[in-house]
This record gives C-alpha cells, structure tokens and sequence, in this order.
C-alpha cells in the first residue's frame, strides 16, 4: 500500500482508480457529489481551527463516501457496472452509510455499537 504525504496525493490516486469518464457521463448527480466531497475534503485538511478528533471524524465521514462511490466506480468493476441502484439510491447510500461503513468493512453490522478506536471516531 502507498503511503501518502498530503490529500492531494490520496485523492489523486482514488482519481486514478475510479472510471471519472463514466461517471461523470452516466451519473452526474454522483460525479457531483463526488466533486463535493473531495474540495470539502481538502477544506478540512487546511483548517486549522478544530481539533485533531474534529477534524479526523469529518475526514472519515467523507472518505467513507468516497470510498463506497470508488467501490461502485474501479475501472475493474466495467463489467459489473450495470449498477442494481438508480443513481438517487446509490448516492443516498453513500450519505447514509457513512455512519457505520468502517463497523461493516471490519466484519461488524450496523447495529453493533462502535468499540473504541480512532477509525470509529466518525461513526454514529
């Protein structure tokens, strides 16, 4: 895995991973969001006011949105693309589930309290 030296380098390389093309064509709502996202995220990392749980809670809450848009979004999911969800559904469950995303890819449901740890931080 890369280590990365500042958000610029992070969110280029989720740029790389994820088919922008197709996106940003088929489903604009998202691109948008996604767009959103990533100055929000380059916001926060420049802010210089909150605390450093503040500001790691939101940076989670927003790359766990980013995360499930890259999940929908590799250039190695092509042929799986023909997504399940309309666009209004999937860009809901990448607000939604950004409260328990991090309980769910370490194996937990979304019923399970959180246990302690800075991962969990932005989590509700």
């Amino acid at each position: 895995m890369k280590t990365f030296l500042n958000e610029e380098q992070y969110l280029q390389k989720l740029n790389e991973e994820i088919d922008v093309l197709y996106l940003k064509d088929c489903y604009p709502k998202i691109w948008e969001h996604y767009k959103y996202l990533r100055i929000t995220f380059k916001n926060v990392c420049a802010q210089k006011t909150d605390s450093v749980f503040q500001q790691m809670r939101r940076l989670l809450q927003i790359d766990a949105q980013l995360q499930i848009i890259h999940f929908f979004f590799k250039y190695d999911q092509k042929t799986d693309r023909e997504l399940f969800l309309k666009e209004e559904e999937l860009l809901k469950l990448s607000v939604n589930d950004k409260d328990s995303y991090y309980r769910e890819i370490t194996g937990m449901k979304n019923t399970d309290l959180p246990p302690i740890g800075l991962i969990y931080i932005s989590e509700k």
